[in-house]
């Protein structure tokens, strides 16, 4: 990802995770911490260019903070809201009512998705915008 990429993501200009970043974005048990990866096939190999995660929130009930990254060269192309779909059923399935992530405002791309997808947008502060995408449709 380009450092522009890391930092509408991220809201820092982050090039390495820590171990508590790692375990945090990692560690996945399918119910109330889930990801998704968008892979390709190229040169006999597979490549990631994309992944969508979330984790349930304990302080609220059925709300799960939700994030979605994109490589730079594959971004406009479809490949987050096919993310996001797939966490939405996810999502779904597993009870969360609400998908909310916190947007760095420069991020009119991630913005616009949201809105697609019928999330009430509202200021938190003046660093992020917090969407909250409703779970409910078929987005499988």
């Amino acid at each position: 990802m380009s450092s522009r990429s890391r930092w509408l993501r991220f809201a820092s200009p982050l090039n390495r995770f820590s171990d508590k970043q790692l375990d945090y974005l990692t560690n996945l048990d399918g119910k109330n911490r889930m990801a998704w990866c968008a892979l390709i096939h190229e040169k006999n190999q597979e490549k990631g260019i994309g992944l969508s995660r979330y984790v349930k929130l304990t302080e609220e009930n059925n709300v799960a903070e939700f994030a979605v990254t994109v490589v730079d060269e594959f971004q406009g192309q479809g490949v987050g809201y096919a993310l996001l779909k797939k966490l939405i059923g996810s999502a779904m399935d597993n009870g969360i009512t609400i998908l909310r992530g916190y947007l760095h405002p420069d991020n009119k791309r991630m913005l616009a998705l949201c809105k697609r997808l019928s999330a009430s947008i509202s200021t938190e502060n003046t660093v992020c915008i917090k969407a909250d995408i409703p779970v409910s449709g078929d987005y499988r």
